[in-house]
């Protein structure tokens, strides 16, 4: 972090950078994270949640959850819902849910709620998808709910790009490297993020609460997305990290 800092302060020299350490998988540091910020008493224009683990053997956050969906959905959730009055000081702003085409592997059921704790039907890559498509019904639930706020909330899948996301799998390492000069390059893979943080609304802009890829809207396939999901996701998360905005 300290690294891409110093980057960012040399790069653009009139920049005013402030490192805050927050650690996804463990509440209490996004808690503390949260709090931080907000002594700074800035404004926010654009959010974006963008950290996240991809395929570890299994594991546990602190509080007990499926590692994958705590750090990658509910640590982002609990982190949004803390900030959300420093996005309504910054409004109009954005909230930027990077999730992955992967939330098509997630179970045919979309998330599996009476097993987010445990490991009983635990694949590494269908637990990946259902956090990514857990960042995508997160973004359309809290549209819902923010857009007469001033705060419009989307999703998007950045592209494949080669960086260490892939570090716990030797098969998914082999894959990125054997695609290697297909995948984007850095600027490229954020390029989405971008258009979806700045880019107006509609024509050739974003869909509020919808899903994007290539800065551009993208149709999603995957029955799981809906509305009525979106609204059970949103109650279990609230219950688990006893957050509510």
């Amino acid at each position: 972090m300290k690294v891409a800092a110093e980057k960012i302060r040399k790069d653009v020299p009139w920049s005013d950078i402030h490192e805050l350490t927050c650690d996804l998988s463990s509440m209490e540091s996004v808690r503390k994270c949260a709090e931080d910020f907000k002594n700074l008493e800035l404004p926010i224009n654009v959010l974006i949640n963008n950290a996240g683990v991809m395929i570890p053997p299994f594991s546990k956050t602190k509080e007990g959850y499926e590692l994958q969906f705590g750090t990658n959905h509910l640590g982002h959730f609990l982190l949004t819902n803390l900030l959300i009055q420093r996005l309504k000081d910054g409004a109009p702003s954005r909230i930027v849910n990077v999730a992955s085409l992967a939330h098509n592997f997630a179970p045919k059921e979309g998330i599996l709620f009476d097993h987010l704790k445990d490991d009983e039907y635990y694949q590494k890559v269908l637990y990946y998808g259902q956090s990514k498509l857990c960042n995508m019904l997160h973004a359309m639930k809290l549209n819902k709910l923010l857009q007469d706020k001033g705060i419009t909330c989307v999703s998007l899948h950045p592209g494949t790009i080669y960086t260490n996301l892939a570090r716990h799998s030797i098969f998914a390492k082999a894959y990125y490297t054997l695609l290697y000069p297909f995948h984007k390059s850095e600027p490229q893979g954020a390029s989405t993020t971008i258009f979806c943080s700045f880019a107006g609304e509609g024509g050739n802009g974003i869909e509020p609460g919808g899903y994007h890829s290539d800065c551009n809207v993208c149709k999603v396939k995957c029955p799981a997305f809906n509305g009525e999901l979106a609204d059970k996701l949103w109650d279990y998360s609230v219950s688990a990290t006893d957050s509510n905005n």
